[in-house]
């Protein structure tokens, strides 16, 4: 699946390219949603305060930008996904450079808070990764001490 943007068509040369460089395939830790429209990762944390700092920290970053993730945490894991339902330009839901941007942030947030480890978060069944995973984790007892 390629990228969906919700930008303006003059910026999806650099777009594409900011988001290339943050998907796995490419080196990076991210993954490109099913339907496209999203770029997703999932986090463990050393425990639930660990997790909860970093989501903490990157509400901050949401509520500065006005722009927010969808996300979940299940104890010491956390799905972050970020995409944007409207663009208020064009009106389309897809990627924006903010989301990108944000990405980006959260990524660092994460090094800063002590990921411990990145986790996959894409689906073979061909639906969204995240959403796919943060149905999975609610009824994770593994996920607990």
């Amino acid at each position: 699946m390629a990228p969906v943007f919700a930008s303006a068509p003059s910026t999806h040369d650099k777009l594409g390219a900011d988001i290339k460089s943050l998907l796995k395939d490419n080196g990076g830790m991210w993954e490109l949603s099913g339907d496209g429209k999203a770029i997703e990762i999932g986090w463990e944390f050393g425990g639930f305060n660990k997790a909860w700092a970093f989501m903490n920290a990157v509400a901050q970053e949401a509520k500065d930008a006005k722009h927010h993730p969808e996300w979940s945490n299940t104890y010491n894991r956390v799905i972050v996904r970020w995409t944007t339902h409207q663009d208020r330009e064009t009106k389309q839901s897809g990627l924006t450079p903010l989301d990108v941007r944000l990405a980006a942030r959260t990524q660092e947030l994460a090094r800063e808070h002590g990921a411990k480890k990145a986790l996959a978060v894409s689906s073979d069944s061909g639906t969204d990764g995240a959403k796919a995973q943060i149905d999975k984790l609610d009824g994770c007892s593994a996920c607990r001490p």
